[in-house]
């Protein structure tokens, strides 16, 4: 395990994973700004990870065929060379359950409308 720069606790950059998910999608990954005006529900002094960060690698991995915040935090190690090709990723990757409470407090409405938008721009 790895340490923030405010001594919180992270994955590391380079943790061995043993699933194999495929190729990753290339439609759409860098259109993921339309993720920008979605609300950050957390509180300031709790942002480890970007929001955007976050959300692209859950929407990445569920595509791929992640079921579950531990798949998706699984997706993230195995393809983090190729996420930081376009995430800015400065605490390393989420966990699962960092996941799970984001999306947990995301409002639903403005995160659909922005899925909506970014979904209409790759299709």
């Amino acid at each position: 395990m790895g340490e923030t720069p405010a001594g919180r606790r992270c994955l590391p950059k380079t943790a061995p994973v043993a699933r194999s998910w495929g190729e990753p999608p290339q439609v759409g990954a860098t259109s993921l700004h339309r993720f920008s005006t979605l609300p950050d529900p957390r509180i300031e002094r709790s942002k480890h990870h970007l929001l955007i960060d976050i959300v692209a690698i859950a929407i990445l991995a569920t595509i791929s065929g992640a079921e579950g915040w531990v798949a998706i935090e699984t997706y993230g190690q195995a393809k983090y060379d190729w996420l930081k090709q376009f995430l800015e990723l400065p605490n390393g990757l989420p966990y699962h359950d960092t996941f799970g409470r984001v999306f947990a407090n995301l409002n639903p409405l403005k995160f659909q409308e922005c899925f909506g938008i970014w979904f209409n721009s790759i299709t």
